[in-house]
């Protein structure tokens, strides 16, 4: 699977591009500093545990580059 990209903003995970956009609502839990996703997805009585790549920085990680830049 590929490396999707996406944003965090107000605590929600918005996928722009890849593999897992579209599929936000199955991520359960994301590490930025190893840009993996953990997903749930429904498989017959349970559910079956997925990993996928996700670059996905937080708007508030945007918004401290935008002023140490200046």
């Amino acid at each position: 699977m590929s490396l999707s990209k996406g944003h965090i903003r107000e605590g929600r995970t918005h996928v722009t591009q890849g593999p897992l956009q579209g599929k936000e609502a199955l991520i359960r839990k994301i590490d930025r500093h190893k840009r993996l996703a953990r997903l749930e997805v429904p498989a017959g009585k349970g559910h079956l545990q997925m990993y996928g790549g996700l670059q996905a920085p937080s708007d508030k990680l945007r918004s401290s580059y935008s002023v140490m830049g200046k």
